[in-house]
């Protein structure tokens, strides 16, 4: 799957202004309404780089979902907010909502094929969102608990 950059640079965009739709619809503070949409373009830029390298979609959203909570935690340290109000916005383009409404449609239309392909890819990238956030998770919060025990 290789997209031209122009394709790729509007994809981010989109991903950009959905992430700060996103964010309005939480009622995020205005201050904190960019951040969150920088993070959605970021990460589905991310994503996308990813993807074409690897061509993995589950690998993709390992990495990009790390590198929305580690945006995210930064971001939350530096402006003295929950890490919720970052990554909330930042992952939302990377949730395989499409993918599911195929893998259910696909069931509904006895198409098994269909449902298998879009079954195992939203699983991929669920799977991957998943992992890429609980590692991220871990190793940020054992950094954390270490700058703690020092100070």
């Amino acid at each position: 799957m290789t997209n031209t950059f122009a394709e790729s640079f509007f994809q981010v965009i989109l991903a950009f202004i959905g992430s700060i739709g996103f964010a309005l619809a939480l009622n995020a503070k205005k201050s904190r309404i960019l951040t969150g949409g920088i993070g959605g373009g970021i990460s589905w830029g991310i994503y996308l780089l990813c993807l074409n390298l690897t061509e993995s979609v589950f690998t993709s959203s390992i990495v990009s979902a790390s590198a929305s909570y580690l945006y995210s935690a930064f971001f939350s340290r530096i402006q003295k907010a929950p890490i919720n109000v970052f990554f909330a916005p930042s992952i939302i383009p990377m949730l395989p909502g499409g993918g599911l409404y195929y893998t259910i449609y696909s069931l509904i239309e006895d198409n098994n094929g269909n449902f298998y392909h879009y079954g195992k890819e939203t699983l991929h990238i669920t799977l991957g969102l998943v992992i890429g956030f609980i590692i991220c998770s871990v190793i940020w919060n054992f950094f954390i608990s270490l700058q703690r025990r020092h100070i």
